[in-house]
């Protein structure tokens, strides 16, 4: 993937900009992060050929194209990578848990946090075996932040009857005393 791929995904994205809703989204998420302020259904439905077009690529060039999307300015990149992500998730394994933690911790909010935690942490954690699973989930318990500690707690409410109820008690007991409404909210 070159910048010229890049581009004319910026450009393309451009074209459909509204700095009304740019406007209404970034003050949704606190002025974090700039919009395009293009919809989710449009930016889906332009995004879907962009998507095709990557399907032939090794999993390697889709990993670094997805840095290069969430590195970029406007927030909908990053959706447009976490689209990409959804749609090639079945090609991730425990190699890829490195980006993404990266994405967690970069331009890190809820939106995406929430996100990776259902459709791109879990089914790769969901494969490990229970030792590694178990393994893999303290360190995010443990990390010192609160996003990755989100990830540990989202990923076990989503397993529902499967739950490691275990876990999920150390992961609620370990930030209790938590003062950000992201981790209490859970």
């Amino acid at each position: 993937m070159n910048n010229d791929v890049f581009r004319h995904i910026h450009d393309l994205f451009l074209q459909y900009s509204n700095e009304e809703q740019a406007n209404q989204m970034s003050k949704c998420m606190k002025g974090k992060f700039s919009f395009y302020g293009i919809q989710s259904p449009i930016r889906r439905e332009i995004s879907r050929d962009i998507i095709t077009s990557l399907k032939p690529l090794p999993i390697s060039e889709i990993i670094d194209f997805i840095k290069i999307l969430w590195s970029a300015e406007h927030r909908e990149l990053q959706y447009l990578a976490m689209d990409i992500i959804d749609k090639r998730k079945g090609s991730l394994n425990a190699s890829h848990l490195e980006l993404g933690e990266y994405l967690v911790l970069n331009k890190t909010w809820w939106d995406t946090v929430d996100y990776l935690s259902t459709h791109f942490f879990a089914p790769i954690l969901i494969n490990l075996h229970v030792t590694e699973r178990h393994a893999y989930i303290l360190r995010l318990v443990e990390h010192p932040s609160m996003w990755m500690n989100r990830v540990a707690i989202i990923f076990q409410l989503m397993r529902k009857s499967e739950t490691e109820t275990e876990l999920l008690e150390l992961s609620i007991i370990q930030h209790i005393a938590s003062k950000s409404s992201f981790t209490k909210r859970l």
